[in-house]
């Protein structure tokens, strides 16, 4: 529960009805539809909010022209709203990271015949290593290592 009690510290720093609050409430109210709460549940949250609002900013007409133009006060809201959230998100490895990691530990990721069991024991590697990582940055990297 310790997201959801820094999440209630943050609301509670911005003024009423600002549009941070409504945002971070929105958070909230969307966790606590959750029957358990964890961690990861909450960043999974955070992270289909910022999807939505990238996917809303790159959404083009049928001329291929993006709906909301670049000084479309909309799409500032929407870059604002996806820097408040990221803030509340964890800071993963990058990619460099990630791959210099794999590197030095030695794990040999080209044996395994598929590429599960070599994403399988990435992960692993991580878990003991307890950084905070998203799955699909690791998956990526080990795929694109596996094949170079």
């Amino acid at each position: 529960m310790a997201f959801e009690e820094s999440l209630r510290q943050r609301i509670s720093g911005f003024p009423y009805g600002s549009p941070e609050r409504n945002l971070l409430k929105l958070v909230l109210g969307e966790l606590q539809q959750k029957a358990t709460v964890t961690d990861e549940i909450a960043h999974s949250i955070v992270k289909k909010i910022i999807n939505g609002n990238e996917e809303v900013m790159a959404m083009v007409d049928g001329d291929g022209k993006l709906l909301l133009a670049e000084d479309d006060s909309r799409r500032a809201q929407y870059t604002r709203e996806n820097e408040l959230l990221a803030e509340l998100l964890p800071k993963y490895l990058t990619v460099a990271q990630i791959r210099q990691s794999l590197e030095i530990s030695g794990i040999d990721l080209k044996s395994d015949e598929k590429d599960g069991k070599a994403i399988g024991k990435a992960i692993e590697h991580f878990n003991k290593l307890a950084f905070p990582f998203e799955g699909q940055t690791v998956k990526d990297v080990v795929v694109e290592m596996r094949n170079s």
